[in-house]
């Protein structure tokens, strides 16, 4: 569970240095758009992406209306296509919307979809594979379930 501590932090730390804002900036009133942290990525109609960081490289997982995933590295000043993260993800239905987790050094990917169902999938190195056992208790959410996985008191 500490990969997970790690990886929000990491996280957070990643979103803080690609943002300008100053601590100043964002007491005297909040957030400041930062047009870079989003450069080589498309307009999509459905933004649902993931961040996470595998093998020292930052890298985005987006869902879209179709119910397929599009996957991106980040290069240090942009998004790439990076086609090899989304190996075995293929289209799971319509509005897929991942979150990648880690679980004790295993990446895990939980993706909703229009009808509010869940699928489950770990990162075998080369590619995700299928895993009902991941979603093995979520139910049928209803219309868009678009999720998030947290770390909470080491659950």
């Amino acid at each position: 569970m500490n990969n997970i501590k790690f990886f929000l932090i990491l996280s957070l730390l990643f979103l803080f240095s690609m943002n300008t804002a100053s601590a100043g900036d964002l007491d005297s009133g909040g957030w400041v758009s930062n047009s870079s942290v989003v450069n080589g990525l498309p307009s999509v109609n459905n933004p649902t992406p993931t961040v996470f960081y595998y093998n020292d490289v930052w890298k985005l997982i987006s869902g879209n209306n179709a119910g397929t995933f599009t996957g991106y590295n980040w290069t240090g000043t942009t998004w790439q296509v990076d086609s090899d993260i989304i190996s075995g993800l293929g289209d799971i239905g319509t509005f897929s919307a991942p979150a990648v987790f880690n679980d004790g050094g295993t990446l895990k990917l939980i993706a909703g979809d229009g009808p509010g169902n869940f699928f489950g999938f770990y990162w075998s190195g080369s590619a995700w594979i299928p895993d009902s056992s991941i979603v093995s208790g979520l139910v049928d959410v209803g219309d868009r379930s678009t999720l998030t996985v947290f770390y909470d008191s080491g659950t």
